[in-house]
């Protein structure tokens, strides 16, 4: 029969309460050593992302008996956790004595080799099963099923993880038979691992990955200056920056680390799948990408002509171009968009300028067909962590932080 103790070791048998939310993260480990002149050099210390999974169980009765007695006797063990975000659900009834079940494994992230979970989310029946061999519609198991798991069971990849916190759990008793407890778990990297997979790569400029998901304007993202130019003051007489000369002589060093935390809305597997498909082949800070700013740095005042390689826009006291303020990408209303180069901008003295950029346009456009122009910067995470924050397993929120540095 299925049991908590089973030939892998002890499984963590319920499902999260989804009305608190999951919480997904990656992290990866990189060193970043920034020169004087703001290059910066990249080393990856983690290749391969920790990934942890924080929910809260709201269980009842004998659940929370179960629950609570497992924590007692076995909080310090590793066990063998479903990962959650990942779950699918049988298409029809796995008979006892089966090798093979029926469902989705679409953007799962079931591999052969690795673990998986039949589970009635309860915690009263539970059966693990290592995948031989996987199908985009089924999965055939190492062990024939000990009983009969009707349609609609979940099934999940599930990994060996430790709990957080130096074994902590926090629980708290609503009533005598309702408890509510808060756990964090540490996936091992090494043991029954959940693979990610990396995905292609959608949209390109100058051969370097564009990110083109614009983020939900509905959460307020925020946005940091990080210069790294130091004062000194020593309490009395004057306060000095002690790197002005050496900065005049460099003006790349004089630009800042522009921070900004963006957050997506996620909806459907697909989206959830490519966000942490892009997250995975940044490998944390490691791995370079365009990003736009998001904002409308520029406003088309006039028609630009098929082949025109400048536009006019209202006077809005832009730098000559310089790496961080080069690049542009017009966002088109039917969906399309272009990223230029800025070669030059010219003030024309009546509160609008000239932009000028690299490559003509193949086509004319209007002011009415332009969505917005934004900078198109170099870029790279602000953190080895990226958080994905599940609602529901279909439906989640991405949060990232971006660092807009000098192309180097």
């Amino acid at each position: 029969m299925p049991t908590l103790y089973n030939f892998v070791g002890i499984v963590m048998p319920f499902q999260p309460d989804w009305s608190d939310g999951v919480t997904e993260r990656m992290e990866w480990m990189t060193d970043v050593v920034r020169a004087r002149g703001s290059a910066e050099q990249r080393i990856i210390v983690r290749d391969t992302p920790r990934l942890s999974l924080d929910f809260n169980f709201l269980l009842k009765g004998n659940q929370a008996a179960l629950l609570d007695n497992l924590m007692w006797r076995n909080a310090w063990r590793r066990f063998y956790t479903p990962y959650w975000p990942l779950a699918s659900a049988l298409d029809a009834d796995a008979l006892s004595g089966s090798s093979t079940i029926s469902l989705d494994t679409t953007d799962r992230h079931f591999r052969q080799g690795g673990l998986l979970v039949l589970t009635d989310g309860e915690g009263s029946k539970v059966e693990p099963r290592y995948s031989e061999a996987l199908n985009p519609s089924s999965i055939s198991v190492s062990f024939p099923l000990s009983v009969t798991w009707p349609a609609g069971t979940i099934v999940i990849p599930a990994g060996e993880a430790v709990l957080q916190g130096g074994f902590e759990t926090k629980s708290e008793y609503a009533t005598a038979n309702l408890m509510r407890s808060k756990m964090g778990f540490d996936f091992d990297p090494a043991a029954n691992p959940i693979l990610m997979s990396t995905g292609t790569v959608a949209a390109t400029y100058r051969s370097v990955e564009i990110l083109l998901a614009e983020p939900n304007w509905a959460s307020k993202g925020s946005y940091d200056l990080k210069h790294y130019m130091k004062t000194v003051d020593f309490g009395t007489g004057p306060i000095s920056v002690p790197d002005t000369d050496i900065v005049g002589e460099n003006p790349y060093a004089r630009q800042p680390v522009e921070m900004h935390t963006y957050e997506w809305f996620l909806k459907g597997r697909s989206a959830i799948t490519s966000f942490r498909q892009f997250a995975m082949r940044r490998k944390g800070r490691a791995v370079s990408f365009w990003c736009p700013s998001w904002k409308s740095d520029f406003e088309l005042l006039a028609t630009v002509a098929n082949g025109a390689s400048a536009f006019t826009t209202k006077f809005n006291y832009a730098p000559q171009p310089i790496e961080g303020k080069q690049d542009i990408i017009i966002f088109f209303k039917n969906g399309s968009h272009y990223a230029r180069r800025i070669t030059g901008i010219t003030d024309n003295e009546d509160w609008t300028q000239l932009v000028s950029v690299d490559t003509p346009f193949p086509f004319g456009f209007t002011v009415n067909d332009v969505f917005k122009i934004c900078y198109l910067n170099w870029a790279r995470l602000g953190s080895d962590t990226v958080e994905i924050q599940w609602e529901h397993p279909t439906f989640a929120k991405g949060k990232m932080t971006v660092a807009f540095i000098p192309e180097t």
